[in-house]
């Protein structure tokens, strides 16, 4: 007997989305349990320079954050759903199970590499890779991981970042690259 696969996470999130305006238009007051929009942000730390973060519009305006000279344009804004779509697929990876309260330390040094960072109403924790990590948290921090980065490399970002080099900038990613 064959078992159909669960569609990824990403086409769930759209998938929700998409449900969740539809049934907004059809029925609006007529007693929705969601609740109001929660503040959330969710980020991605030790990939890079900088934490990769998804925000959920309630948390920040996309006019004000994209309009706003940055120094780095790793913080993107999702709708309210696809955040809350998100916190759920991480709870069901057993991201509460694996989480330490509190935001994870600025240096994470030989303690942990990466992180996953989660900010809800005032709630703050973070899921540390630990070396000691085990299989199964291994196989879930890296799906979380996959996942994330997949919604976060689809959801658009106008970043006004804060280039003080000017077109040069693009000489030296040239010439960085080129071996000029």
């Amino acid at each position: 007997m064959r078992t159909l696969a669960r569609p990824p996470f990403v086409l769930r999130a759209v998938a929700g989305l998409l449900l969740a305006v539809a049934c907004g238009c059809s029925s609006a007051g007529s007693g929705d349990k969601a609740g109001p929009p929660r503040s959330i942000a969710v980020s991605l730390i030790g990939y890079g320079p900088a934490p990769f973060e998804l925000v959920s519009a309630s948390r920040t305006s996309p006019v004000e954050l994209y309009s706003e000279e940055r120094p780095s344009a790793s913080t993107k804004v999702q709708v309210d759903e696809v955040m809350e779509a998100l916190i759920e697929h991480l709870d069901e990876l057993g991201f509460d199970g694996y989480a330490r309260p509190g935001t994870a330390p600025q240096d994470g040094g030989q303690a942990f590499a990466k992180a996953i960072q989660v900010e809800e109403e005032g709630r703050q924790a973070w899921w540390p890779l630990q070396p000691t990590a085990g299989k199964a948290e291994l196989k879930s921090f890296n799906t979380a991981v996959r996942d994330f980065l997949q919604l976060y490399n689809q959801t658009q970002g106008w970043q006004s970042v804060d280039n003080t080099l000017g077109g040069e900038y693009f000489d030296r990613q040239k010439k960085g690259k080129g071996g000029d």
